[in-house]
């Protein structure tokens, strides 16, 4: 989809390369990180693949078509370009701000409105209560999905992202990243997504791209680049504790286990009877359809009688059955259990994790 061939950026009155002499290849819906330390090329080399800045030498092929032979607006038009400070219009409304693009290429009216629409549902913001808002209105991980939006506004075949979540505090760049990723799912683009944060890089990509000075030390699977570092500099890069960054690469649907649960109208006596005849300390509690809302403790209804809802726990957290097990890990720590549950986006139960279940995992890749 994307071939960089022997790319070389030089600037005037400079001794030394920022890309030296660079040749890459990205499939087709594949996410490729460029990952580095400042100055090593990583943002040049993204910023290359749409003019925004030049390269000295040598070519770089979109979907088989030499991009140096392109309008350079044009071009611009039909990538998708998503920033770590989002740069939205504060003037503009989000819908405004989404149609941006699509009003350059001269879509329809209609074609823009039911654009947005689409793409504020898919960012799970309704469009009645965001679309006629101002930036101003909205939080830093909402400005951050409208920027997305905006990206995508056009259907653009390729995206470019430059540290886009890494302006956002921990938790919510967490949850904007396994947001993104369950989105990719679906959009399936071709990215190129920079980033200086390793465990970013392993978590987020289909393939890792290492530079250091203008050039490729190492590319690779996000396993390639923690099971075998090309060398001092991306072993250092990688950094320590290897193992539980190999977490990040294991879904909690992959690692979880088959659960048992009582409805919220079950009595204690029928709750106590599935916990003791299952060997289980605690129970979920669901709703209509699986949704997930609490558990009770078998300790806390020892000879007790009435319904479970009488002594119901509030659930403290959840995790996606699409988030990692570093995720999963770091929810147990929050909350000081040694299991969570696991749920789908809508909060149906599908099982639960165990903290043997990730020193398992750990000890598997040691």
């Amino acid at each position: 989809m994307i071939r960089f061939e022997n790319i070389t950026k030089k600037y005037p009155n400079s001794n030394n390369k920022a890309v030296s002499d660079l040749t890459l290849h990205i499939k087709e819906g594949e996410i490729c990180i460029l990952v580095g330390p400042s100055g090593c090329g990583k943002t040049t080399t993204m910023k290359m693949l749409n003019r925004l800045i030049e390269p000295t030498s040598g070519n770089i092929f979109i979907d088989g078509k030499n991009i140096c032979g392109q309008n350079s607006v044009e071009l611009r038009r039909n990538i998708g370009y998503v920033i770590q400070n989002i740069g939205l219009f504060p003037h503009m409304t989000i819908a405004e701000n989404i149609a941006t693009v699509p009003k350059e290429k001269k879509w329809d009216k209609d074609k823009i409105a039911k654009r947005v629409d689409e793409l504020l549902e898919l960012m799970e913001l309704d469009p009645k209560i965001y679309r006629d808002r101002k930036p101003s209105d909205l939080s830093g991980g909402q400005k951050q999905r409208v920027g997305v939006a905006r990206a995508l506004a056009a259907d653009p075949p390729v995206m470019l992202m430059d540290e886009p979540f890494g302006a956002l505090d921990p938790i919510t760049r967490s949850k904007l990243q396994n947001e993104f990723l369950h989105l990719q799912e679906k959009i399936k683009k071709t990215i190129i997504f920079v980033t200086h944060d390793i465990d970013e890089a392993i978590k987020m990509g289909d393939r890792i791209v290492v530079m250091k000075n203008g050039k490729i030390v190492q590319q690779g699977t996000p396993n390639d680049i923690l099971s075998s570092p090309a060398d001092e500099f991306v072993e250092n890069l990688v950094g320590g504790n290897r193992s539980i960054k190999r977490l990040n690469l294991i879904k909690c649907e992959d690692a979880m286990h088959k659960t048992l649960s009582v409805k919220m109208d079950s009595t204690i006596k029928e709750a106590k009877s599935i916990m003791e005849e299952n060997g289980l300390k605690t129970i979920a509690i669901t709703k209509e359809n699986d949704i997930l809302h609490g558990y009770i403790k078998l300790k806390d209804v020892e000879g007790k009688e009435g319904m479970v809802g009488d002594f119901e726990k509030e659930m403290e957290a959840t995790v996606e059955k699409r988030m990692s097990l570093n995720d999963a890990l770091s929810e147990m720590l929050r909350i000081g259990q040694r299991y969570i549950y696991v749920a789908d986006k809508k909060g149906h139960l599908k099982g639960w994790i165990g903290i043997n279940d990730i020193l398992n995992a750990v000890s598997d890749n040691d």
